[in-house]
């Protein structure tokens, strides 16, 4: 298996996984400190819902760490989800009507 075979985490599973489980908060505690609703931080550590520049700003502050690390993982994890369900057809077709363009337009 290689590494594009693998999907990456969502960041709401990285949030829970790897800052609010070791830290000992809970995602309602979480919404109340980011004065967000409890059902945005929920549906975010179950992969339900994105990091949008909101919510970035707000784990940043927090977190005490840049809102960019957030919206870099939302980021990453769209493309990588995004790639592999764009199918390898529609990449050949899309290539062959690059080179029909460029035979065209001669």
């Amino acid at each position: 298996m290689t590494k594009r075979d693998i999907y990456p985490d969502h960041p709401g599973i990285i949030l829970k996984e790897e800052f609010l489980e070791p830290m000992g908060i809970r995602p309602g505690t979480l919404s109340r400190a980011l004065q967000v609703s409890r059902d945005r931080i929920a549906e975010l550590v179950k992969g339900k819902r994105d990091v949008t520049p909101d919510t970035a700003l707000r784990l940043g502050a927090f977190f005490d760490m840049s809102p960019e690390f957030w919206l870099n993982l939302q980021y990453h994890y769209d493309l990588v989800i995004t790639e592999k369900d764009f199918s390898t057809k529609i990449l050949n077709s899309i290539k062959m009507s690059r080179k029909e363009f460029v035979l065209l337009s001669h």
